[in-house]
């Protein structure tokens, strides 16, 4: 069984019927140990509290079992930001993620509302990071969504350990564009070989 974090986006508050909740309901059901935090003051949060707060969670589950699982991390929107974020200050370096996920991952440059969070995508040091933080890295997003203006690949694809999945017409992949349960992503917690897109 997997240690698995849910880090969500700007001005989520967690509801029912949105695909995070619902993965992390799965995946507990099945026996994983899952976090899915509310971050702090998600309508104008602040980096530094989301990246502690995660880097708590963490340390929580690691806790509970030993830190012998693998750690899976899965971001969506900000919350990818603040996995970035977390990289970035070297938060798992003696104990790297296995893998980890950005959903619909935010363009720095949109996110006007977190200015905490802007930092240079393209600088070398964020690279370093991704790769001492995390044995895979993994970008999902669509081909319509207006959180990435520049596009999915273009925007994270240099960080990824595979080309970026793209979605025809997910939008930003949100409750209100139909994306509720989706069974692709729990496969894909339990087998990285599984096709994540199945809904």
């Amino acid at each position: 069984m997997a240690l698995i974090v849910f880090a969500h986006g700007l001005n989520n508050r967690r509801p029912a019927d949105a695909w995070a909740r619902i993965a992390a309901t799965q995946l507990r059901r099945q026996g994983h140990l899952v976090s899915y935090p509310q971050l702090p003051n998600p309508e104008a949060p602040d980096r530094d509290d989301w990246v502690d707060v995660l880097r708590t969670e963490i340390a929580l589950l690691r806790d509970v079992r030993g830190g012998d699982e693998e750690l899976i991390l899965v971001g969506h929107s900000l919350g990818c930001l603040a996995l970035l974020n977390l990289f970035a200050i070297n938060a798992l370096l003696d104990a790297p993620a296995a893998r980890t996920l950005l959903v619909a991952p935010a363009d720095p440059a949109k996110v006007t509302a977190a200015p905490s969070f802007d930092f240079d995508l393209e600088a070398e040091a964020v690279l370093d990071a991704v790769a001492r933080n995390t044995r895979e890295l993994h970008v999902l997003g669509s081909d319509n969504d207006p959180w990435q203006p520049r596009g999915l690949a273009a925007t994270f694809g240099h960080l990824a350990s595979a080309p970026a999945t793209v979605i025809v017409g997910a939008g930003h992949l949100t409750a209100a564009e139909g994306w509720g349960p989706w069974p692709g992503l729990v496969n894909w917690v339990n087998d990285p070989s599984a096709d994540i897109t199945s809904r």
